[in-house]
């Protein structure tokens, strides 16, 4: 068993909202809301809705969810929270993973120094996902710095998924047609 059920038509985003100054991330600070943000759409009153579910992993904050445009509550759809539960109950699977984000989060700030441990950082996520690097890679520079950088990776019926890092982010998900990601894996 892997998270793969945590991202199949759907992404997730380890963040913490603060858009890009360069400052230097301290995610141990707790005022800082480190969280994972999983993002789906789900059909709630007859109707897709979007829905997004911040999980906090740095503080004790309570688990928050979004729904259409704005609309906050706290309890989870049930079929989602079904989701979240049956692929991070394991604790074989769950503890692993959050050791290496963990220790992913310790280093972000260093993470998109060069090609090789940004490379690395992706390769230890996507473990926990039962994925595997296809060999493409998508780059981005800005003033001859590695600023985004993205690697695909498929499953066992060759679906595509990506792993992107950036200044403010790691983003985990489904390539899923028309979207940005097949755009610029075309132009890759």
């Amino acid at each position: 068993m892997s998270l793969r059920p945590l991202i199949d038509k759907q992404k997730i985003r380890i963040d913490d909202h603060k858009r890009g100054n360069r400052e230097i991330k301290n995610w141990k600070d707790k005022a800082l809301d480190v969280h994972i943000d999983k993002e789906t759409y789900y059909p709630i009153d007859g109707k897709i809705q979007k829905v997004k579910i911040r999980v906090p992993i740095n503080s004790d904050r309570a688990v928050s969810v979004e729904i259409g445009k704005g609309s906050r509550q706290t309890e989870v759809p049930r079929r989602l929270k079904k989701e979240i539960i049956d692929a991070l109950s394991n604790n074989e699977i769950r503890e692993p993973f959050i050791k290496d984000v963990v220790d992913v989060l310790k280093d972000f700030d260093s993470t998109l120094s060069d090609e090789t441990k940004a490379s690395e950082t992706l390769e230890k996520l996507s473990k926990h996902f039962d994925m595997k690097w296809t060999g493409k890679t998508i780059k981005t520079m800005v003033d001859n710095t590695l600023n985004v950088y993205t690697q695909t990776y498929s499953d066992e019926n060759k679906k595509l998924y990506y792993v992107t890092i950036d200044e403010r982010k790691i983003e985990i998900g489904e390539v899923r047609a028309g979207s940005r990601q097949v755009l610029s894996l075309k132009n890759h």
